[in-house]
């Protein structure tokens, strides 16, 4: 029987201090020789805009320590749509090493923004397909007035 492992984060919240200790866990259980397969995912809200290194470079600083952390994909939480301006969200994921997988966040024309997909699928080594849908909450209040 296939041994699959899922690691996931959520709710980082631009606390640098804590990324070295995760990357050092998610890097151990990724190299987990007891499991067949290890897929890692983040939830959301990896930024907060309150942080100033997160502020001065509109969220690259998270993009490039998430980079070391080797996401199979992640979502977006309610910080990153809120917090963010419409044309901050749209370069946010730029250098990302990982896709991002939303399916409830549309542009106004109801497009999908470019920078996500709204589901993926992967495939272990031995073929077992697994499907990720990524969602967030809904603010339309908040969402709509900022595009």
């Amino acid at each position: 029987m296939e041994k699959i492992r899922i690691l996931h984060t959520n709710d980082l919240h631009s606390h640098f201090e804590s990324f070295p200790k995760i990357e050092r866990f998610l890097h151990q259980a990724q190299e987990d020789k007891t499991v067949d397969q290890v897929f890692t995912f983040d939830a959301g809200d990896f930024m907060d805009r309150s942080h100033p290194l997160s502020e001065a470079t509109k969220g690259q600083a998270n993009i490039e320590l998430m980079n070391w952390f080797n996401y199979d994909a992640i979502t977006i939480g309610n910080n990153e749509g809120i917090s963010n301006s419409h044309a901050v969200l749209e370069k946010l994921f730029d250098h990302a090493n990982f896709p991002v997988v939303l399916a409830n966040l549309r542009q106004k024309d109801n497009s999908m923004p470019d920078w996500c997909i709204p589901y993926k699928i992967f495939t272990t080594k031995q073929k077992t397909r697994i499907a990720v849908i990524g969602l967030t909450a809904a603010y339309p209040m908040t969402y709509g007035p900022n595009g």
